[in-house]
């Protein structure tokens, strides 16, 4: 007895098979059959067909067709797959979907799996790691350039200070000071200044003419002495003299020794005035070798010799003028000094180290009945170098002061007086001052910027903090890098800033 096959042919809905066509076996080309196995128990049973959301079952792969039942009975069993039934997906508004005919369009290259998705094909596509070499490299290129371009390094630094200190100190300022005394210099200004009257008298009146010279020894480096009323002849003869004596410096060298001094008219009159720069002898010498070697020149111009009669005022009137002159060459030399148009840059002047010297000129007839009362002032200001001046009181009054470079940040806040010397005068000869401080200030240690951006220049950890270390004047100091990665200076100086913060 032949067994049934194992498979039977099923017709797919509304093709019903043709007249005369064989009940089992294949089916005819033309109709749509589809081959699923006869199911195990009642073999007259044909299968249920699945739902459309329920999986099919085809074989895979095809098999080749058989000889006969029995050929197929002894084959081995097929191999099936499944596959999802398609589903019907509603179409959504708004919404524009590709078919799998488009897919070619989306996926040029593209591979398709066997569960119906594309892998991306390689071909003519940048690999992943040849993107992340090149942004790697990029982000690098862009760090050196900032490294280049932005480097630097601030340092804050926050400098010794010493607060309130009292200071109570007397000592003598010489103009060369030894070691462990205190130095000064004297500025001199001058001003003048006048005032018309009304004349009230004429009067006979002899004045000579006055001046400045200055006396040159080119002779040897010994200094010489004039003695008082030393003569000085003019080329046109006129002789002038000195009313003290002077001693004049020897050669330095190839340079001559020099002093200026005041000299007078030997005669009243208008023919000793003097207007332009001018050689004299000395007639002592004459008929020595040191004639040659002694010489003056005038500074400035010779002037205020009269002899005649002129209209003048009375003494009480002129004393009252010249009083109203002085207080006006007071006020003006102290614009002058104070205000710094003329004091010399890093120096100290207090209003009680200024001194002052009035001359008075000859009086001038400016019209019928008037005449111009001149007065001459002079103030002459004892400076002290800022910064000596500083270390000098900090050796006084602060403990352990080594003798570091300080500043004082409120000197207006001293009281300072300074008078000559016993026995000598208010000019710049006086040889010696002395001084009286006292007041509450602060010490400010200072250091030299510029050395200490030479010594961070490429440094790094701990030659960087020993560097700040050596330098006695920081109490401490907080660095930065820019960019923020680099752990050492750079190396040149220009890119290093140095912020000094009063803490």
């Amino acid at each position: 007895m032949a067994r049934k096959p194992i498979v039977q042919d099923i017709v797919a809905p509304g093709r019903a098979p043709k007249r005369g066509a064989p009940e089992s076996g294949a089916a005819p080309e033309h109709a749509p059959v589809t081959r699923v196995p006869r199911p195990h128990g009642d073999p007259t049973r044909l299968p249920r067909r699945p739902p459309p959301r329920e999986r099919y079952a085809h074989p895979q792969p095809e098999q080749p067709p058989y000889a006969s039942d029995d050929a197929r009975a002894q084959a081995p069993p097929e191999e099936w797959v499944e596959e999802e039934a398609p589903r019907e997906v509603p179409e959504r508004a708004h919404t524009h979907h590709r078919s799998t005919s488009d897919v070619g369009e989306l996926f040029p290259s593209g591979r398709r799996r066997r569960d119906g998705s594309f892998l991306e094909s390689r071909e003519g596509s940048p690999s992943w790691i040849m993107v992340a070499l090149i942004v790697a490299g990029a982000a690098g290129g862009l760090a050196f350039m900032m490294s280049l371009f932005f480097s630097g390094a601030t340092v804050t630094v926050y400098p010794r200070i010493e607060e309130n200190v009292f200071v109570d100190a007397n000592f003598t300022a010489a103009p060369e000071p030894a070691e462990g005394e205190l130095g000064y210099t004297v500025m001199t200004v001058e001003r003048e200044a006048s005032q018309v009257v009304e004349g009230s008298r004429e009067e006979q009146v002899e004045e000579f003419a006055t001046g400045e010279i200055t006396i040159f020894n080119e002779f040897d480096a010994n200094p010489q002495r004039l003695i008082k009323n030393t003569r000085f002849e003019a080329p046109d003869g006129s002789i002038y003299r000195i009313r003290e004596s002077v001693e004049v410096p020897g050669m330095d060298g190839e340079t001559p020794g020099s002093i200026t001094v005041p000299v007078w008219a030997d005669q009243p009159g208008e023919e000793y005035n003097l207007s332009e720069e001018t050689r004299f002898t000395i007639p002592g010498f004459a008929g020595s070798s040191r004639f040659e070697g002694f010489y003056a020149r005038s500074e400035g111009a010779i002037t205020g010799g009269f002899q005649g009669t002129r209209i003048s005022v009375g003494e009480e009137e002129q004393d009252a003028a010249r009083g109203e002159l002085q207080d006006e060459l007071v006020e003006e030399l102290d614009r002058a000094v104070f205000s710094s148009s003329e004091k010399p840059v890093g120096q100290l002047l207090f209003e009680d180290a200024v001194f002052y010297d009035f001359t008075p000129q000859p009086a001038r007839e400016v019209g019928e009945q008037q005449v111009e009362i001149v007065e001459q002032g002079t103030l002459e200001a004892v400076l002290f170098d800022t910064e000596a001046f500083a270390s000098f009181l900090a050796a006084l009054v602060v403990p352990e002061y080594a003798g570091e470079p300080v500043r004082i940040e409120n000197p207006d806040e001293l009281a300072v007086s300074v008078n000559p010397t016993e026995g000598a005068t208010t000019t710049a000869r006086a040889g010696a001052y002395d001084v009286e401080v006292t007041g509450t200030v602060t010490f400010i240690w200072e250091f030299d910027e510029d050395a200490l951006r030479a010594d961070l220049a490429g440094t790094s950890g701990d030659t960087r903090e020993e560097t700040l270390r050596s330098y006695p004047a920081i109490e401490r100091a907080e660095t930065s890098m820019r960019p923020f990665w680099r752990s050492h200076f750079p190396r040149s100086e220009d890119d290093i800033t140095i912020n000094t913060v009063l803490d």
